[in-house]
């Protein structure tokens, strides 16, 4: 299958595809009427594509707060709707998320744009963020993969943009991201705020309640989304 293929690939026909060279599909959750307001780009993880259940539910709790959503399938995970792990080059990966910010810029006007992503989607995300300087409000790193499997050392991060905001967010169970090793890796980056959610892993599969409304996990988005909206 193609990366431009849209037929029965998906549980909901994708909302549209990126123009350019690679045209692969998005998925836009409208939280306001019209689509006005702060937008989010939501990018997934190595092993769960866009309409995975926990990138449901990360988009319901940014719909609570008041951000449309627009997420979408990196290349390999377009080429493979159903497939289990995988993931694009570094280069590949960083062009899918410039494609994304650039239609949710189209879309934002002058309202706000908030880059966001999940363990190999985070990744992507904070590489291109550093390298590209894009004007967003801010990043959100959700369950950053610091020390990826079969990895002996951490990996270490991409210097952290000083214009805006990142918050990293996992779980005190969180294999890829144990508690210590990003509380030392961003020991002293002033950008940067981590919380830590209790119970939770880095599949954000439990614990149940984790998307509960008034829960850590929604109080922590709230804390960081909260000051980037206006």
């Amino acid at each position: 299958m193609s990366a431009t293929s849209t037929d029965g690939a998906w549980a909901r026909r994708p909302s549209g595809l990126f123009p350019g060279a690679e045209p692969l599909p998005y998925w836009v959750d409208e939280a306001r009427a019209g689509l006005q307001g702060p937008w989010l780009v939501l990018a997934h993880g190595a092993g769960a594509g866009p309409l995975h259940p926990v990138q449901e539910a990360f988009s319901a709790c940014f719909h609570r707060l008041g951000w449309n959503v627009l997420r979408f399938a990196f290349p390999f995970r377009a080429a493979r709707p159903a497939g289990r792990i995988g993931r694009d080059s570094p280069a590949r990966g960083q062009a899918a998320v410039a494609a994304a910010f650039r239609v949710a810029q189209g879309f934002a006007g002058a309202a706000p744009v908030v880059l966001a992503g999940h363990s190999y989607g985070a990744r992507r995300t904070l590489e291109w963020l550093s390298s590209a300087a894009p004007p967003v409000a801010g990043a959100l790193l959700l369950a950053y993969p610091l020390a990826p499997p079969k990895r002996k050392t951490p990996a270490p991060l991409p210097d952290l943009p000083l214009g805006a905001p990142c918050a990293f967010i996992s779980g005190d169970r969180d294999a890829l991201a144990p508690p210590g090793s990003l509380e030392a890796a961003l020991a002293g980056q002033r950008s940067a705020r981590l919380w830590r959610i209790p119970g939770a892993d880095h599949g954000w599969s439990r614990p149940k309640t984790l998307f509960a409304k008034g829960g850590p996990l929604t109080e922590a988005l709230r804390a960081c989304l909260g000051p980037l909206g206006v």
